[in-house]
């Protein structure tokens, strides 16, 4: 069941509230390009979806904060 609501849903693990959120509708969205040496990077819709695939693969770990060092907001 993949519900709107389901990616906020605290009964499930923090990578996987992470995928949903990469992989929703509000993040595929998001598009932008940058220069990365000679070449020009796109992020959009099919590079979040690599994102998730990683997170899955756990060739990406993600963790919550728990320490916030306010001389950086």
């Amino acid at each position: 069941m993949r519900g709107e609501r389901q990616h906020l849903n605290m009964a499930i693990s923090f990578p996987h509230r992470v995928i949903n959120f990469v992989r929703g509708p509000e993040v595929g969205r998001i598009r932008f390009t940058f220069p990365e040496g000679s070449v020009t990077m796109k992020v959009d819709r099919a590079m979040y979806g690599r994102v998730a695939k990683a997170i899955e693969d756990h060739r990406i770990g993600v963790f919550p904060t728990t320490d916030i060092d306010r001389r950086q907001i």
